[in-house]
């Protein structure tokens, strides 16, 4: 996250609770963000996760607890079938 952060904003780099919009990102830089994950961590975000999460801190645990429970779910719906 902080490499695509970086990138992004086109800053140096950035900690964990630096605020994405305190750095100059915009709603039009949270598309790209959304984007980035999606195409380089093959995650599926909302962009209303960006606003909900502004930090690198709250996005990971967001996306710490999406994947948590896509896992879980794909493994209840895989009961009584052999892998």
């Amino acid at each position: 996250l902080a490499a695509i952060w970086t990138d992004l904003l086109a800053v140096e780099r950035v900690g964990i609770h630096d605020n994405f919009f305190q750095l100059g990102g915009d709603s039009l830089l949270a598309m790209r963000l959304v984007s980035s994950i999606r195409r380089e961590l093959n995650i599926e975000i909302s962009i209303l996760a960006i606003f909900e999460s502004q930090t690198i801190n709250k996005l990971s645990e967001y996306l710490d607890i999406l994947l948590f429970r896509n896992k879980y779910s794909i493994e209840n719906n895989l009961e009584g079938f052999e892998l």
